[in-house]
């Protein structure tokens, strides 16, 4: 199947209650969400490209952000042999954006028009820099996977999610599985 990033809008009047009891997160209902099907390593590449090391760690943000609610995984130490029997992979680090964040991301999103997007997406350099899943064409039929078409689509999805958080003052929750 492979990696997806989803990204949920949560209302801030709800966000307290999650940081409350992270435990309760599934009783919490999002306002929207949107999901990057193996594409957001691309994005990551493709949206840093050019950018000042503000913009980059801004784009980093959209997927990865630093701040979280609960206690972080470290895969590094983690003997996936022999885990103990109340070890739960749901409940581990919940990863936001805050709406001061995503007012920053919609407005750097904004900034990109999807023709730009087009001009920075190399499938022949995504592939030859291993970035993730390494299927990047460079046919725009609709039937294959990982081309400029898709991006472009995905990518109005993204900047239309992140714009509709920002108006209404939302937090972004972020999940990669």
């Amino acid at each position: 199947m492979g990696q997806t990033a989803t990204l949920y809008r949560i209302d801030k009047n709800d966000f307290p209650k999650i940081q409350e009891h992270p435990e309760n997160i599934s009783s919490f209902a999002s306002k929207g969400d949107v999901s990057f099907q193996k594409t957001f390593e691309g994005f990551r590449f493709v949206l840093s490209k050019g950018q000042n090391k503000s913009n980059t760690e801004l784009v980093q943000q959209i997927f990865y952000p630093i701040p979280h609610i609960g206690e972080e995984i470290d895969f590094d130490k983690l003997d996936m042999d022999n885990l103990p029997e109340d070890f739960n992979f749901e409940s581990n680090a919940i990863y936001y954006n805050n709406p001061d964040k995503v007012t920053e991301i919609a407005a750097f999103l904004d900034s990109i028009s999807i023709d730009k997007l087009e001009e920075l997406f190399n499938a022949d350099e995504l592939n030859k820099e291993g970035i993730y899943p390494e299927l990047w064409n460079t046919e725009t039929q609709e039937d294959i996977a990982f081309n400029i078409n898709h991006m472009k689509q995905e990518f109005a999805e993204m900047k239309a999610f992140f714009s509709k958080a920002q108006e209404e003052g939302d937090y972004v929750l972020n999940f990669i599985g």
